[in-house]
């Protein structure tokens, strides 16, 4: 493939977790490889983040785009978005994270749908889609399931980031090569970082023989309801953080390590969720002198920082990734309900015996497992590890620059994609407008059917969605011409009315004649 001039990636990441950024500077630095290209990057609802500032780079201009405005199940119809989203460019890219799954609480919806939607509008466009590597799945319904492999067969490259959503892919979505689906397996982003500058000043924690501790709440994060998770948290927060799964852990952790060695605890606050418990561990621990809170200001410090200490125990993805970068033995800890990325992160790299899922039942041994793991880890594979890294990701950027522009895309698999999208805005709609008469009595009307010729009648009524505005506009507009005739019609009636009633009242009038009273005159 000659080499793009334009890539347009959906979306950038604003956020204040460094993860996420590290993500946005890991891509940026692969389309390095493409010489002399022009990347214009995108940004969903993130206008008015308090956190814009810090995502963004100095010399990156982005473009928004606002889905909670737009009207998504016309747009999905129309296959249409601004035309400056999709239009004269040679690929583009979704980016790498983890929004692609689905819940019964429906609570991923929307985010799902929109970054989805323009790789919908691309490939109608015959415009290449390359899905970077992320951690799907999983989806709980038939119909998220169906938009998910819909979305990846009309990809012309898709990866994931890990194992666990490989296997996911093909075990739970059942998808195989001969069908059309070619789905590969590649590192995230945040692999291609490197560390600009080494700086052992004003690291805030002392750089001798140090563990870096980044712990998340077992309760917060994007799979979790929002209700349940504000919640539990201001229930963490009331407490301390003491009945806390991950409180637990990093006291378990700290006490085996200040005890048994005489190595540094650095507490990293990745992210302002981490904020809190970090400071709840700290002022446990202030009496000892080696337990340390750290805020890194960005992407490169803190790389920098995770660079002198020896290893990296956490719950935080990214924080293990970025590790690995500057050559530090990985530790990761994970809850179920934050998904399968950590498992399969270890599971990709052959490194399954150092993660561990944690629970009530089994913090305190596990917590012990690691101390005892990261004083003796004579046997600990790095080097192995780093070096399949390095091997990953020279062939994915082998990969991504023979993307195909001319790949074929068949009319069905377009229609299905679409087809699974109106779905999905069809649904966000019903949610958006349940207790409304129109919604409900439409429910009533349909309850009868079963639903696959509910789903074949509901998309045979939106397929026709513009038509139908389109013929109700003509019909208003002539309405509106009808309305202006009629009121100077109208008009002209009232005035023969008036007319009428005079000459009735003073008949005399008629004959030129006025018999009525004169009006007083004014006294002078």
């Amino acid at each position: 493939m000659r080499t793009p001039k334009r890539i347009h990636l959906f979306y950038y990441h604003v956020a204040s977790n460094i993860g996420d950024l590290a993500i946005n500077e890991g891509l940026l630095k692969i389309l390095n490889n493409f010489r002399n290209t022009e990347i214009n990057i995108f940004i969903l609802d993130g206008k008015d983040s308090p956190h814009l500032e810090k995502s963004l780079p100095k010399d990156l201009s982005p473009q928004f785009l606002s889905g909670r405005e737009a009207d998504s199940l016309t747009i999905t119809i129309m296959s249409e978005l601004q035309p400056s989203l999709v239009e004269s460019c040679d690929m583009i890219i979704i980016n790498s994270g983890e929004h692609f799954f689905q819940y019964e609480h429906g609570e991923n919806d929307y985010s799902l749908f929109w970054r989805l939607l323009p790789a919908f509008v691309a490939v109608r466009k015959k415009i290449p889609v390359v899905f970077f590597p992320s951690t799907v799945g999983p989806f709980i319904t038939d119909e998220s399931k169906a938009l998910f492999k819909a979305f990846l067969s009309c990809c012309t490259q898709a990866y994931v980031r890990e194992k666990c959503s490989l296997d996911y892919v093909n075990d739970e979505l059942s998808l195989s090569s001969h069908e059309g689906y070619d789905i590969s397996i590649a590192p995230d982003p945040a692999f291609f970082l490197e560390l600009n500058e080494s700086n052992r000043n004003g690291l805030g924690f002392p750089s001798e023989d140090a563990v870096a501790l980044v712990m998340r709440l077992e309760d917060w994060g994007i799979r979790i309801k929002d209700s349940e998770r504000k919640e539990k948290n201001k229930q963490h927060v009331s407490e301390g953080f003491v009945n806390s799964v991950s409180y637990q852990f990093a006291c378990t952790l700290v006490d085996e390590l200040l005890v048994n060695s005489n190595k540094n605890i650095v507490l990293f606050s990745q992210t302002l969720a981490d904020k809190k418990l970090n400071i709840a561990l700290e002022k446990k621990y202030a009496s000892t002198g080696r337990v340390f809170h750290n805020e890194p200001s960005g992407v490169q410090d803190y790389l920098n920082k995770l660079s002198f200490v020896g290893c990296v125990v956490a719950s935080r993805f990214h924080a293990l990734i970025m590790g690995m970068v500057v050559g530090k033995k990985p530790y990761g800890v994970y809850f179920e309900n934050h998904g399968h990325k950590m498992p399969g992160l270890f599971s990709m790299l052959d490194l399954d015996n150092y993660c561990n899922v944690l629970n009530l039942n089994n913090v305190v041994p596990v917590a012990q497992g690691v101390a005892r793991s990261i004083l003796d880890d004579g046997d600990y594979p790095l080097e192995a590890t780093l070096s399949k890294v390095e091997d990953m990701k020279d062939g994915f950027v082998k990969s991504i620059s023979e993307v195909k522009k001319d790949v074929a895309i068949s009319q069905e698999k377009i229609d299905s994609f679409q087809g699974s999208l109106v779905d999905l805005a069809c649904s966000m709609v019903a949610k958006k407008h349940g207790e409304k008469p129109w919604m409900k009595r439409g429910v009533e009307m349909t309850s009868g059917d079963d639903p696959a010729s509910l789903k074949h009648q509901l998309y045979s009524l939106v397929e026709h969605h513009a038509d139908i505005c389109e013929k109700l506009k003509s019909e208003i507009n002539a309405a509106q011409e009808e309305s202006e005739i009629l009121r100077e019609c109208l008009a002209e009636k009232k005035v023969r009315n008036s007319l009428q009633d005079s000459h009735e009242e003073h008949p005399e009038r008629a004959l030129g004649l006025d018999f009525s009273q004169p009006k007083e005159q004014a006294k002078g």
